[in-house]
């Protein structure tokens, strides 16, 4: 890579020599040509100069020849032409000095050329000679080497280990099949006592459960006869509720009726008291009107008095026999009335006294029922206590039998463990005579992989010295191309300085008639700056308003249809609304 490198850096230095040396054959041929043309004109003050550099000095060139044509005529000083002659010959010596100097960076760049090839040539003696050290460590050969005395050494590392695992291996199948014989005797110590407790057990429960179902029979029995009791005296407590119910309802019909006897007579007495009270009155009317007839009287008014007092007698006495009839038919009416009360509340009496005894019955009656109820619900609760005792015995008894499976089934599956780790025990056998094996082959290979690799190694170190010192040279050579390329470099500045005066010295020596060349330079110039600078073509109207640079629309726009949304100038990022129109005016 550096040999390439060198020589792809010795390629680009001859290229730009040649390019200076055309350069150079250029400005030589417009030295000659301006040579040559002053002594064809000698009236007037000088040609326009050549401008060094493209088609925009060729087209500078053309209107500056017409101007000078068209100008009048004058006659440059003597003075002025010296001065252009010595600052031609000045310029003359110092391209011949650059001509000397690139004639002789070309020497040295081929100088350089040679050292290279001989470079090359050693590096191909060095890669002929045997390997260094850090060669033969970098070859893949050596690498694989090494992985395979690796691998050996792993092997080696993973057939202890496993001799290890094997002995903890043996070990632990000891103590396995010694754990499980004591175990297994224990088991079948354990499993013996537990079905025969399980068996007697299992007898008492069949013992008490048939107990249970006797005493529930019994229980049975007596619970229905006490039921046949219990709706006797629910019926007979219907009975009498109903009973109650009709002699209450008669009751309070008697006390209604007594009731209204009660008002009856009341109104009765008080007809009464009121005609007594009307007999009284007439009784004392019937006094006033004697003693009024005791008093004398005159006849006629007397006798008149009288009459009227016999009138008034007579219908006062039937009124008052009116009144005693009346009388004596309400005292019948109320002592009807009241022999009839007699009656009616000796018979409320009767029925009080027949409902408290049927009342007394009746709480007699629920008494004895809440007693047989109680003496049921014992009994059920005793007839469930008795049954959940059957269950559970029952359920002892078939836990028992499935502890029994149990323990055969784990017998069958601790002799199928003996068994595989039996079998185990062969399989590692086999596996660990087989790794011996393996490790004395693998101790083999590592004892000859260790003596090629010891002579691989001496190869390469003697490899790596040879590399090493080629690699220095490489990096001579490497250092003198970058010398050579930083010279070229230096040349081509040197060679733009002397365009650069060559172009003020044909400014010079044209005098006047180099005016419109500079007045034309000055168009191309401002030109330029108002022109966009992406296109050359178009003028500059619109702005960035982010950074300030001007550009021309149309590539502002193709720009954005690319979405390259950066600017040229700054590569600031923009969108369509920072960009805005300018107007350049005269």
């Amino acid at each position: 890579d550096s040999s390439a490198q060198a020589a792809q850096a010795r390629d680009d230095l001859r290229a730009q020599l040649d390019r200076l040396q055309a350069e150079l054959d250029k400005v030589h041929k417009e030295l000659h040509r301006e040579r040559t043309r002053k002594p064809a004109a000698p009236s007037a003050n000088g040609l326009a100069a050549v401008p060094a550099g493209g088609a925009s000095s060729d087209v500078a060139s053309a209107p500056s020849t017409e101007t000078t044509a068209d100008s009048a005529p004058g006659a440059s000083s003597s003075s002025a032409d010296a001065k252009a002659r010595a600052d031609y010959e000045a310029l003359k010596e110092e391209s011949e000095a650059v001509h000397n100097l690139a004639a002789k960076r070309l020497k040295e760049l081929e100088a350089a050329g040679v050292e290279i090839t001989r470079l090359k040539a050693a590096l191909h003696e060095a890669g002929a000679r045997p390997a260094t050290d850090n060669q033969f460590r970098c070859h893949h050969l050596y690498r694989e080497m090494q992985s395979y005395v690796e691998q050996s050494r792993h092997a080696n590392q993973a057939v202890e280990r496993l001799r290890t695992e094997l002995a903890q291996l043996e070990q632990r199948r000891a103590s396995e099949a010694q754990h499980y014989e004591s175990r297994r005797a224990q088991l079948r110590d354990e499993v013996s006592a537990e079905t025969k407790s399980r068996a007697k057990q299992l007898a008492q429960a069949m013992a008490d459960k048939e107990a249970i179902e006797r005493e529930l029979k019994t229980q049975l029995q007596k619970s229905t006869g006490a039921e046949d009791i219990l709706r006797e005296c629910d019926k007979m407590r219907d009975h009498w509720q109903q009973q109650a119910e009709r002699f209450k309802g008669e009751a309070e019909r008697a006390r209604l009726m007594a009731s209204e006897r009660q008002a009856e007579r009341d109104k009765a007495l008080d007809e009464k008291e009121m005609l007594r009270q009307v007999a009284h009155k007439q009784e004392l009317r019937v006094q006033q009107l004697e003693e009024q007839a005791a008093r004398p009287l005159p006849s006629e008014a007397s006798e008149e008095r009288c009459r009227d007092a016999l009138v008034r007698l007579g219908s006062a006495q039937q009124n008052a026999g009116q009144a005693q009839a009346e009388l004596q038919s309400a005292r019948g009416e109320n002592a009807a009335l009241m022999e009839e009360m007699e009656l009616i509340s000796n018979q409320f009496e009767e029925t009080q006294a027949q409902n408290e005894r049927l009342t007394r019955t009746v709480q007699l009656k629920e008494e004895a029922a809440a007693k047989l109820m109680g003496e049921r619900l014992r009994a059920e609760q005793s007839n469930r206590l008795l049954q959940a005792e059957a269950h559970k015995s029952t359920d002892k008894a078939t836990a028992a039998e499935r502890l029994v499976a149990k323990q055969g089934e784990l017998r069958a599956s601790l002799e199928g463990q003996l068994k595989l780790v039996s079998d185990e025990l062969k399989k590692s056998d086999e596996r660990f005579r087989a790794m011996g094996v393996l490790v004395e082959q693998h101790k083999r290979e590592a004892r000859e992989a260790q003596r090629e690799g010891s002579q691989a190694v001496a190869s390469l170190k003697a490899a790596q010295q040879e590399s090493a010192r080629s690699i220095e040279r490489e990096a001579k050579s490497a250092a003198m191309a970058e010398a050579e390329k930083a010279q070229a470099k230096r040349i081509s500045q040197e060679r733009d300085a002397l365009q650069r005066q060559v172009a003020r010295l044909s400014a010079s020596v044209g005098g006047e008639a180099s005016t419109p060349n500079k007045m034309q330079e000055q168009i191309d110039y401002y030109r330029a700056k108002v022109n966009c600078t992406l296109c050359k073509v178009n003028e500059k109207n619109a702005t960035i308003t982010k950074c300030g640079h001007t550009f021309c629309r149309e590539c502002i726009d193709h720009r954005l249809n690319l979405r390259n949304r950066k600017c040229p100038g700054c590569s600031q990022p923009f969108d369509v609304q920072l960009v805005k129109d300018m107007y350049l005016t005269a």
